[in-house]
C-alpha cells in the first residue's frame, strides 16, 4: 500500500509540475489507485460491499485500462465485470463461496492422514 501511495504521490508531484492539478482531483486519483489493491481481495463480505463505494466505477475503470494496456491481473476486470451485476444476495454468496473453498483447500492440505 505504502508502495502505491508513494508512486502516486510522485505522479502527481511531477505533473504539478507543468499542469495545476486541484486538489479535489488529486485527492480523487490517490483514492483510485489506492482502490487498486482492494479490487485484488475478491473474498469476504468487504469484497461484496466494495461494489456499493463511491470510487468503486471509477476504479475498476482504471482496473480495465491497465488490462487494455497489457498489466497482467490475473483476471481481475472480468471476474470484477461479471460480479457487479449480480443481485446483492448473489454477491454474498459467491464471495462465501470463494473464502470457503480456500479454506477447505488449506485445512486439508494441513490435516493428517489416518493412514
Amino acid at each position: 500500500m505504502a508502495a502505491i501511495h508513494a508512486a502516486g504521490q510522485q505522479a502527481v508531484s511531477s505533473a504539478v509540475k507543468s499542469v495545476a492539478i486541484p486538489r479535489r482531483f488529486s485527492q480523487a486519483m490517490r483514492e483510485i489507485w489506492e482502490f487498486q489493491l482492494r479490487l485484488e481481495r475478491r473474498t469476504g463480505r468487504k469484497a461484496a460491499e466494495l461494489v456499493d463505494h463511491r470510487r468503486f466505477r471509477a476504479a475498476y475503470d482504471f482496473l480495465l485500462l491497465r488490462e487494455q494496456a497489457g498489466e497482467d491481473t490475473g483476471g481481475l476486470g472480468t471476474w470484477w465485470t461479471e460480479f457487479q451485476i449480480l443481485a446483492p444476495d448473489e454477491r454474498l454468496q459467491r464471495v462465501s463461496n470463494q473464502s470457503g473453498r480456500r479454506g477447505r483447500s488449506s485445512s486439508s492440505k494441513s490435516a493428517p492422514s489416518d493412514t
